[in-house]
This record gives structure tokens, sequence and C-alpha cells, in this order.
């Protein structure tokens, strides 16, 4: 009688290690169906994984998404920024050069009470306008940097969903690549089968709990299915 020997991926009652020797008919039967329960139990990892990884890749655009906006939100409070500079120079360079603009000054000047109050008025208004423009400016640039912030805490969200989501992509494909060793194992061993191996089979129905059309839908054409549908079912 041959022998049959077709490795296993780990699973809940196995242990990862050297191909296990199968001696007789029976116990690939038996092997078969520990194999279609971690088929089955990897296929639903893999469906719960790819919902995760759905849901990450959304958690990623939705930080892109934010990241553009809180980009335009800095460029924005930019603009901004660069539109008060201007006055905020002219008057900080007024008042390099030493230029007055108290009440005061205005006293000193004033040639008479009604020139006084014009000048006073006219420093009033300037004065006013000065701490107008100041106080939009410390805002805009309060603005540029809680904007700058946002998007850098957007990008960093957005980096580490992608990071995730490329983590766990690289783990749906390890696990698709041990299921289709697994097929294809049990499979080779279906077509390694001696004839008095496949005699000792034909009539033998498979465990409970395999199904055998969950197996034979993952094999590729030309894999080898046809010698494993054609083993205990042959003649039922």
């Amino acid at each position: 009688m041959g022998v049959l020997a077709f490795g296993l991926v780990a699973g809940p009652s196995m242990q990862a290690g050297a191909d296990p020797v199968i001696t007789n008919p029976t116990e690939a039967l038996d092997k078969l169906g520990e194999l279609s329960r971690v088929s089955e139990q990897t296929n639903e990892a893999l469906h719960n994984a790819q919902i995760d990884l759905d849901a990450k890749l959304a958690v990623a655009n939705d930080a892109d998404v934010r990241s553009a906006a809180d980009q335009g939100l800095l460029d924005a409070a930019s603009a901004r920024v660069a539109e008060f500079a201007p006055a905020v120079n002219r008057i900080a360079t007024a008042n390099y050069q030493g230029a007055r603009t108290n009440r005061l000054f205005a006293l000193m000047v004033s040639d008479s009470p009604q020139q006084l109050l014009d000048q006073m008025s006219a420093l009033d208004v300037i004065s006013n306008d000065a701490a107008v423009q100041v106080s939009q400016f410390n805002q805009a640039t309060a603005d540029a940097r809680a904007a700058s912030e946002a998007s850098k805490r957007s990008a960093e969200e957005a980096r580490t969903a992608a990071d995730q989501a490329r983590a766990l992509s690289d783990d749906l494909q390890r696990k698709q690549s041990e299921l289709q060793t697994q097929i294809a194992d049990v499979t080779k061993a279906f077509q390694n089968l001696t004839d008095d191996e496949r005699n000792q089979l034909s009539g033998t129905p498979f465990p409970p709990d395999v199904d055998l059309s969950k197996i034979l839908a993952n094999l590729t054409p030309g894999s080898g299915a046809a010698a494993l549908q054609a083993g205990p079912h042959a003649d039922r």
C-alpha cells in the first residue's frame, strides 16, 4: 500500500511542523476532514479581515480628506497673514523711525483748539486702525498655526491607517497562500493514491464535517480536482 503525505497549516487542533505521514486511506479522510475545518475557518478569517481592511482604508481616505481640508485652511490663513503683514510692517517701521502718534504730541504741535481736536481725531482713527490690523494679523497667525497643527495630525492619522491597512493586506495574502497550499497538498495526496488505496476508498463516504464542494471550489483548473472528486464519492 502506498503512503499519503500532505501538510496542513497549523489550526486549532494542530501544531506547525513536519508534514504528517498518513499510512492508510481512512486516516487520509480524517486529515481531509481536519483540512476542511481549517480551510473553512481560514476563509471566515479572510472574510472578516477583508471587512476590517475596507474599514481601515475608509479611515485612511477620511484622514486624507481632512488633511486636504486642513491644508486649505492653512493656505487661507497664510494668505491673511500675507495680507496684513505689510500694514504691520509699516507701523513697526514708523515706530522705529520715531514717528509720534500720541495725544501729547498733538497738543504740542496744535496751533488752535480746533486743530488739536482734528489731530486727536485723526490719531484715534490711526490708532484704532492699527489696533484692528494688529489684532487681525495675530488672529490670522493663530489660525495658520492651528490649521498647520491640524493638518499634521490628519496626515499622521492617514499614515497610521495606511500602515495598518498594508499590514492587514500582507496578512491576507499570507493566509490565502497558506490556504492554497493546504488544498494543493491534499489534492496531490489523492493524486498519488495507488490502485489498492483507490479501491479501499471506493464507496467510503467523506466524514460528516467534510464539505467536498467547498474544497473543490477553491481548486484551480488542472490542480487535480478530478482525482479528489473521484475518491470516496466514486461509487456513491
